[in-house]
């Protein structure tokens, strides 16, 4: 009977360990997944970028997590990744990544403008709306909430990035083909050296590839497609 007992007890006892790991992994996937989808939304929310606001970010960007490191990521999906892992290498840290500039965005009329610092990004987001605001008065939503971004909950979803190289046009209307990200801020600190005093911002040169948010890539001829694209990301 003692025997019985006690192995009954054992029985119950590896079944109670179970469900304590079971719980244990289900908060711990939990935790991941909130974090990467409150990340994801910060850093689009910064600079009201993405679904809902008034500008995409140019890929590939550099974000910088709490310990320091840096990464560059090429496309929406990548960022995503790069935070999830980081937080699963890191599990008790509580900050968030944060974007390196200097950066680029897109404007809804195509104008590509080169972001130097996060006064300077979140200066065009307030000038649009505010953090959040889009065309129209469209916001970035909270978890769930109606109209929010992203995997599965949608958090920080991009509408769509330009693919390299592009061609941009100046304000004196020269043009120049750009290769990546780099040779884009390069090309244009050169020209704003040799136009000191000249406002306004380069643009894309249509017809423009852009990769859209579920990986497939369409071709942008006008502005006009550009405008109704960003229109039909913000419903």
């Amino acid at each position: 009977m003692k025997q019985l007992l006690g192995s009954l007890l054992g029985v119950f006892g590896f079944v109670l360990l179970g469900l304590v790991a079971c719980q244990k992994n289900t908060e711990d996937l939990t935790g991941l997944q909130y974090y990467t989808d409150n990340a994801m939304d910060s850093l689009h929310m910064d600079g009201s970028c993405g679904r809902g606001g008034c500008f995409e970010f140019v890929y590939p960007i550099t974000v910088q997590f709490p310990d320091g490191t840096t990464q560059e990521v090429s496309s929406n999906d990548a960022l995503r990744t790069a935070i999830h892992d980081w937080k699963s290498s890191n599990p008790d840290s509580t900050g968030r990544p944060e974007l390196v500039f200097p950066l680029s965005v897109l404007d809804t009329s195509g104008a590509v403008i080169v972001v130097e610092t996060e006064e300077a990004l979140r200066a065009l987001a307030a000038a649009c709306g505010g953090p959040g605001k889009g065309r129209g008065g469209h916001g970035h939503k909270g978890p769930g909430g109606e109209g929010s971004r992203g995997s599965g909950n949608g958090h920080g979803e991009s509408c769509f990035t330009p693919v390299f190289p592009l061609t941009v046009v100046f304000p004196d209307s020269t043009t120049v083909e750009v290769a990546d990200q780099q040779a884009l801020h390069d090309a244009w600190h050169t020209w704003r050296d040799n136009n000191p005093g000249v406002s306004g911002h380069p643009e894309l040169a249509f017809p423009v590839t852009v990769t859209l948010s579920d990986g497939s890539q369409t071709v942008i001829n006008s502005e006009e497609e550009l405008m109704a694209l960003r229109e039909s990301c913000a419903n």
